[in-house]
């Protein structure tokens, strides 16, 4: 089984609104979207998806996969703890639950193709009203009994560079969180749509898949995807 990582980006205190914004709204319902930007790969008809990484691989993916545990608002109660919890928060990859509970969590365990991307609108989820401070999104493997209990991340194609060729065959449960404070926006907002971007162009981006063992590239890959996630209302 391999082991799990997560590393957390930011511990903060509820900021104070202004007449014309806040980063710390008072909801009562959230709508979720789940979003794909290419940058930089390419996808024509029905073509395979192509991307050229920073290594100057070029990478072809004929099919992938992303497990999304679930995603989230984080009250700011339980945020300025939360980077501190993370601490003793990292264990196997069987571990897909936050260090705080929210009504604003929607408990996932789902599959999303990136071949070709889609981007998904969750049902709005509504709660009593509450101050929140940040944005959580989870990838780690799928629900116990299911065909995706040890994935969390699973891509087919092939890579090449400088006249070498080789098979790409990725299959990972590497778990990993994405969290980071939430943008401004109307202090008078009870109700918001958040949109989660996930960059499919960069996330094979400082991978020598030539070298690098299955470890390696199913731990970059998730990496990336945490680090370069951006949130932002619609």
């Amino acid at each position: 089984m391999f082991a799990m990582g997560l590393i957390l980006f930011s511990c903060a205190e509820p900021r104070e609104s202004t007449a014309q914004s806040t980063s710390s709204p008072a909801l009562s319902a959230i709508t979720w979207t789940l979003g794909w930007q290419l940058n930089g790969a390419s996808l024509d008809g029905d073509a395979p998806l192509t991307m050229v990484t920073d290594l100057g691989y070029e990478v072809t993916i004929d099919k992938g996969f992303v497990v999304t545990s679930l995603v989230s608002l984080v009250p700011c109660e339980a945020d300025t703890g939360l980077a501190q919890a993370m601490g003793w928060f990292v264990s196997t990859a069987h571990a897909s639950h936050p260090p705080f509970d929210d009504p604003s969590l929607v408990d996932l365990h789902a599959k999303e193709s990136f071949t070709p991307p889609r981007n998904a609108e969750l049902p709005t989820v509504a709660f009593d009203r509450r101050v929140y401070c940040s944005v959580y999104w989870l990838i780690a493997r799928g629900a116990t009994g299911g065909d995706l209990e040890n994935t969390s991340f699973r891509a087919t194609g092939n890579w090449q560079r400088d006249g070498k060729t080789g098979p790409l065959a990725v299959d990972t449960n590497f778990a990993r969180a994405y969290i980071a404070d939430l943008p401004p926006m109307r202090p008078d907002a009870h109700a918001a749509h958040g949109v989660l971007s996930r960059s499919i162009g960069t996330m094979f981006n400082g991978i020598d898949l030539e070298t690098a063992n299955e470890y390696a590239v199913g731990w970059g890959i998730v990496k990336n995807l945490t680090d370069q996630a951006e949130f932002d209302w619609k």
